[in-house]
């Protein structure tokens, strides 16, 4: 009697393979995503007068956990222009502030509205002139921040309004050289407004 030889033996085509895990074409997914955002805007501060100036912001925020809205990171922020007119004397301010900046982001579609605090240090640096000469000064003080943008979001782009609010607790106020007469104080309050645009990269 002849004996059939065995049947052979089918290769698993349905063997589970998990996504990013054993192919070195799909590396393991860290979970993080980056968000790179920049603002262009204007600026309205108040310390011995009230002043308005253009203000541009670029930060970087990380997104540790894909289903949480929480974002953290650093912002730059700059000012420049702003007018000084405090009787003879005339000149101008700057302003600029490293901060550290968290957000939480809710999404509806493709609407997403983030409330978010800062906090960091802000130079202030003023020059002007009055008939007696000229004079320039400036310090480094605290600043705190909080605001919210309103975005529609296009795949990783996204693009919207921010509106903030700031606060220096502490400021320095500087009178004219051998005078008691004040010329210029750094900006205790001040409120932003301006578009943002911003792009989400995953590592």
């Amino acid at each position: 009697m002849m004996r059939l030889p065995p049947p052979p033996v089918e290769s698993d085509t349905h063997a589970t393979l998990t996504p990013g895990v054993g192919s070195a074409a799909t590396p393991p997914s860290t979970g993080l995503e980056v968000r790179v955002e920049a603002t262009a805007g204007a600026g309205v501060t108040h310390g011995l007068g009230t002043s308005v100036a253009p203000r541009y912001t670029l930060a970087g925020l990380v997104r540790p956990i894909p289903t949480n809205g929480l974002r953290v990171g650093l912002a730059a922020d700059l000012a420049t222009g702003a007018s000084i007119d405090q009787g003879s004397f005339h000149g101008s301010f700057q302003q600029w502030a490293i901060l550290a900046a968290g957000s939480l982001a809710f999404e509806r579609g493709i609407l997403e509205l983030a409330p978010y605090v800062a906090a960091g240090v802000e130079h202030v640096s003023y020059d002007g002139s009055d008939p007696q000469g000229a004079q320039s000064d400036g310090a480094t003080v605290l600043t705190v921040r909080g605001g919210a943008t309103a975005r529609l979001r296009s795949g990783r782009w996204s693009i919207g309004v921010a509106l903030g609010l700031e606060l220096a607790p502490s400021t320095r106020t500087y009178t004219k050289a051998g005078s008691m007469a004040e010329i210029f104080e750094i900006p205790r309050f001040g409120v932003t407004g301006g578009l943002v645009a911003g792009v989400d990269l995953t590592p």
